[in-house]
């Protein structure tokens, strides 16, 4: 098990053995299920309702 940090990314070889109680997906996983994942749409979309909040 890798237990250090030193800012080298390990081999997938030295990781597959250890137990995962987490697994981290990135967002390419995200938007291959929708779209509108994608960073320019959610930012696209919290500047609409940023806009909204401001002319109330």
């Amino acid at each position: 098990m890798v237990t250090s940090i030193h800012g080298q990314l390990a081999d997938w070889p030295a990781l597959a053995d250890d137990e995962w109680s987490t697994l981290l997906l990135g967002n390419g996983l995200s938007m291959n299920l929708w779209p509108g994942f994608g960073y320019k749409s959610l930012y696209a979309a919290r500047e609409s309702e940023f806009r909204s909040e401001i002319q109330l």
